[in-house]
């Protein structure tokens, strides 16, 4: 699930930012808590929101952990740099590099990224806040007994940084506007 609301609810970072050093990774309930927080957030600023997207697949094992690290991987080549991971429960943070001056159609793009045993019940496109809503639910309604892996990447994730419309279309093509 890709959310975009632009980007002055500043506390979307801020709470993404509390979150993921916070978060325990290294356990099922960890990653399930992790996409409930995330979900409920998106949803609270579900309104903001200007563009969004949703896809879900069911994969052999195999496949599915190529297709989730791919996924991942694929989001985390759109930064242009990563201040905040915690892989494992091992929190690093860089210091972000001197960004641009922030403008006012600046977005942030937060996208949710679930491996989870069993088919997760998604619409085939979002088009509508109430869309969104009901792709946030199903993915935040995953058991944990279900998680297997999970990645919250967020662009920008540093508060001095900024995410034009055109740089968000052109790094997120698949995001439909609402």
């Amino acid at each position: 699930v890709k959310a975009a609301p632009p980007a002055p609810p500043r506390h979307v970072q801020r709470d993404l930012a509390e979150m993921a050093r916070g978060a325990n990774m290294a356990d099922e309930r960890g990653l399930q808590r992790v996409v409930q927080e995330v979900a409920l957030g998106l949803m609270r600023s579900a309104e903001y929101a200007t563009h969004a997207s949703a896809t879900s697949s069911v994969l052999p094992l195999d496949q599915a952990e190529r297709a989730f690290e791919g996924a991942a991987m694929g989001e985390r080549m759109k930064l242009g740099s990563e201040t905040l991971s915690n892989v494992d429960g091992r929190v690093v943070e860089v210091a972000a590099k001197e960004g641009a001056i922030p403008s006012v159609n600046e977005y942030i793009v937060v996208s949710l990224i679930v491996a989870a045993a069993g088919e997760i019940e998604m619409p085939k496109t979002i088009s509508s806040e109430e869309g969104l809503r009901q792709a946030l639910r199903a993915i935040a309604s995953v058991g944990s007994e279900d998680v297997q892996g999970v990645e919250v990447i967020w662009a920008p994730q540093s508060f001095d940084d900024t995410l034009t419309e055109r740089q968000m279309l052109t790094d997120h093509p698949e995001m439909m506007k609402l």
